[in-house]
Parts: C-alpha cells; sequence; structure tokens
C-alpha cells in the first residue's frame, strides 16, 4: 500500500498556504464557488498533460523527483506515465491497477482481492477528477477563492481508513487542476504540478485498452 502510495499520491506549497487553507471551513456561502470549480475539473471528458511529481521522505530529508505525462478519463480511470527516471506505466481504474516497466513486464492488483486498497484508490479518482459526491462522503472540505480565480480546496479524510493512508490533501488551479499535494499517513508530502494540460482529447487505442 505505502509502495502504491508512493508511485501515486515536495512540498512547494509554503506552509502558510496550507495553514490558510485549513483555516477555512467551507460555507453555504462558498458552496456555490466550489461547485463551479469541481464542475469546470468534470467538463472534460479526458484531459491530458505532463506532471512533475516530488516526493519528500522527512526521515532521510531527501526529495525524490519525476516527470511524465498523464491521462484523467472521467469515470475510466487515470494513466499514470512515467518517463524519468525510468520508465514505468501505470494504469488505476475501478477494478484494477495495472503496471507495466521499461522491459515490458506488466503486474495487475485487482481491486477485489484488497478492500482497502480500492477505496484508496477510488478515493484518489475522486480527488483528481473533482468528484464532489465522493468528497462530500469521504473529506471535511476547506477551500479558499484567491486573486485572479486562484481556488484552492483543503481535504481532510473522515474515514479512518483513508487517513492511514493520506492524512491531508490539497489542490489549486484556475481553470484546470494544477497542483495537488498529498501527504500520507506518516506526514510525507507527495507534490503533483501539471503543466501542458489540454481537454477535448480521446484516447489512443492503447489508452482505451489499458483503462477497461
Amino acid at each position: 500500500m505505502k509502495l502504491f502510495l508512493a508511485m501515486f499520491l515536495c512540498l512547494t506549497l509554503s506552509s502558510m498556504a496550507f495553514a490558510d487553507v485549513f483555516a477555512s471551513p467551507l460555507t453555504v456561502e462558498r458552496s456555490k464557488e466550489l461547485a463551479q470549480v469541481l464542475l469546470a475539473m468534470q467538463q472534460q471528458k479526458y484531459l491530458r498533460g505532463s506532471f512533475r511529481q516530488v516526493r519528500t521522505v522527512k526521515k532521510i530529508n531527501r526529495d525524490f523527483v519525476s516527470t511524465g505525462s498523464f491521462v484523467i478519463a472521467d469515470t475510466l480511470g487515470i494513466l499514470w506515465n512515467m518517463e524519468k527516471p525510468f520508465q514505468s506505466l501505470t494504469a488505476i481504474t475501478r477494478d484494477k491497477m495495472l503496471q507495466k516497466n521499461a522491459s515490458g513486464a506488466v503486474s495487475q492488483m485487482n481491486m477485489k482481492d484488497n478492500a482497502v486498497f480500492g477505496q484508496v484508490s477510488q478515493t484518489i479518482q475522486g480527488i483528481f477528477s473533482g468528484n464532489r459526491k465522493m468528497l462530500e462522503e469521504r473529506f471535511q472540505i476547506f477551500f479558499v477563492m484567491g486573486k485572479g480565480g486562484l481556488w484552492t480546496i483543503g481535504l481532510v479524510p473522515k474515514e479512518s481508513v483513508i487517513k492511514k493512508q493520506i492524512s491531508s490533501v490539497v489542490l489549486s488551479g484556475h481553470k484546470w487542476l494544477e497542483k495537488v499535494t498529498l501527504s500520507d499517513g506518516d506526514g510525507n508530502p507527495i507534490l503533483y504540478e501539471f503543466s501542458k494540460v489540454e481537454g477535448g482529447i480521446s484516447l489512443t487505442p492503447e489508452e482505451s485498452a489499458l483503462l477497461r
């Protein structure tokens, strides 16, 4: 489980930014703004772009950086194509996690074989796709609308099963989701920065096969 979170869950957001959002519980007045933000995240059936991931391991005071490309495919799942420091492809769907390494070797885990893993995986999909129903069911929500349309969403898990794996989440962006920082159960932050994000794309035959 820890390995999965390390691969898929650095901290360039300042502690003040975290403090700001978690000091702002979602209010009725702000609920409409949040709805607009999440709707914009869901409007595109598929999103494609580049990512930079920075994972910080506090015990050894070291950052691990990786880069690559991603596809968020609405209800189908997520494709995570790591290009550096080594090649690997990860596909997450409702039913499975599939991984392919640089040599082409494939491993697969079915969600039905590990209920906790399945719950965490579905939660991560909901976070990246802006699934409001899931977010409201599983998280305490915090929300700030800043200058220039910059929004920030803070999430704290309600369920102990999720909290053991993800202690908090911070999302921010303008039109698209631009940054996600997940802190794992040990408090190690993992930052995702997204760039060159575009909607209105279609899946390639290979991508479709991986997500079905």
